[in-house]
């Protein structure tokens, strides 16, 4: 059976995210930040701030020595704070700092534009219906790393 590297799941994603980040480069430069701190501060911003530090690396498929250096980049520019759990000096509570409030809004709005402009010509329901997709394959992908790839 050959297999058309066109029609590839992987391929897609991948040229989809590659643009992506470019676009979100150019919105998130002027702010000092890169697409993955944007994913630690938005992760925050939705799931609740106040998570520990070794809970947002696990939402966020990374190790903890990954999430740590990520995180103190983001004190070092004053956007989220780290606190100690209280009875675990090795946990950490991870909070958004009224600046990195402030500095949400109009940067997701900005790269929502993305968003909008990759699903013109979508109606609702084939968004609705991409969307759970989406959801979907990326909860399959989570238990793939999940199993060690044991597929």
């Amino acid at each position: 059976m050959l297999h058309d590297p066109e029609l590839s799941l992987g391929r897609m994603i991948y040229i989809i995210n590659l643009i992506g980040s470019r676009y979100a480069r150019q919105i998130l430069e002027p702010y000092g930040l890169t697409k993955e701190q944007l994913f630690y501060l938005g992760t925050l911003v939705t799931k609740g701030d106040g998570i520990t530090q070794e809970e947002l690396a696990g939402r966020l498929f990374v190790d903890k020595s990954t999430a740590a250096r990520m995180l103190m980049g983001l004190e070092k520019k004053g956007l989220v704070k780290r606190s100690p759990v209280p009875g675990n000096v090795r946990a950490n509570t991870v909070l958004l700092t009224p600046k990195a409030r402030r500095l949400w809004e109009p940067i997701v709005a900005s790269l929502w534009q993305w968003h909008e402009y990759l699903l013109q010509g979508f109606t609702k329901q084939e968004v609705t219906t991409l969307t759970s997709m989406m959801q979907r394959l990326e909860a399959n992908a989570a238990a793939a790393l999940e199993k060690g790839f044991n597929l």
